[in-house]
């Protein structure tokens, strides 16, 4: 989720000052973080709501790398941002096409489905994913956010039938099998413990937000102590949805102390929340 140091450690090398560097370590810098990296610097501009560099990026790479499926990838994460997501869903098919193997492509096209609640569509993008890439948490993380959102959709009168009961149960075991592929991501936990609760099982929903929490504000490995305690800061206003439905899901087990602490680090995040306040 850190995608503040993911942009700052990348940037320099993708594109370094003049004269910084002998221009031929540069360029071999500049190689080895593309084929790296240049993917995740992509991926966390988009996470980050970076429009302007994503332009600049995508007409940058377009001009040199017309036929690199990054140039692609940049484009569509630019239209996603934008909310163009046609436009998003061509890129990310043409990216996927100029290398199937480019897992970002593969996640921003079923993206694109979901942003236009295109639900079926999203999930086929998600479970090519998973074909293509059996070993990455993230196709079965966003097949079981789709699932989830299929079940909240097929119940407008909040009566249970039994497709959205089949649809959440198939969730569940998506997110599982997130978690088993990657138990150390916040999000697996988190998006885990949203589905818990939505089902009903606050206990586990207190489990999993507790485990997302810890993960979420544990020291960085191979960070010294200052860069750690940087990236726990930025850290803090991602913590603030799961300190929230920690709350939530403590007070629905009757944990009311708890509670009102998770409440209180929710407010110390974002102190206008009218919702963590109430």
């Amino acid at each position: 989720w850190d995608y503040e140091s993911c942009v700052e450690t990348l940037a320099p090398l993708l594109h370094p000052a003049a004269g910084e560097k002998p221009a031929g370590v540069a360029a071999l810098e500049a190689e080895l973080a593309e084929s790296l990296g240049g993917a995740a610097y992509l991926e966390s501009l988009y996470e980050l709501g970076d429009e302007d560099e994503l332009f600049v990026e995508g007409h940058r790479r377009v001009q040199n790398q017309p036929e690199s499926a990054l140039s692609f990838l940049a484009i569509g994460y630019y239209y996603m941002l934008t909310s163009n997501f046609e436009d998003a869903r061509r890129n990310f098919q043409k990216s996927t096409l100029l290398n199937p193997r480019l897992l970002p492509a593969w996640l921003g096209f079923g993206h694109s489905f979901a942003a236009q609640n295109e639900l079926d569509s999203a999930l086929a993008a998600y479970r090519a994913a998973s074909r293509l890439f059996p070993g990455s948490h993230l196709p079965p993380l966003h097949t079981g956010l789709i699932l989830a959102r299929q079940a909240g959709s097929s119940t407008p009168s909040g009566t249970p039938n039994a497709g959205s009961t089949a649809s959440l149960a198939m969730s569940l075991r998506m997110l599982a099998l997130a978690r088993s592929l990657a138990p150390n991501s916040p999000r697996t936990h988190h998006e885990s413990g949203v589905a818990a609760y939505s089902a009903g099982d606050y206990p586990a929903a207190v489990a999993h937000f507790t485990r997302a929490r810890a993960l979420l504000l544990r020291p960085h490995p191979g960070l010294d102590p200052s860069q750690s305690s940087s990236a726990a800061s930025r850290a803090a206003p991602r913590g603030f949805a799961t300190a929230l439905n920690l709350a939530h899901a403590l007070r629905w087990t009757g944990a009311l102390g708890a509670a009102r602490d998770m409440y209180g680090e929710a407010l110390a995040v974002e102190r206008g929340s009218a919702e963590a306040a109430a």
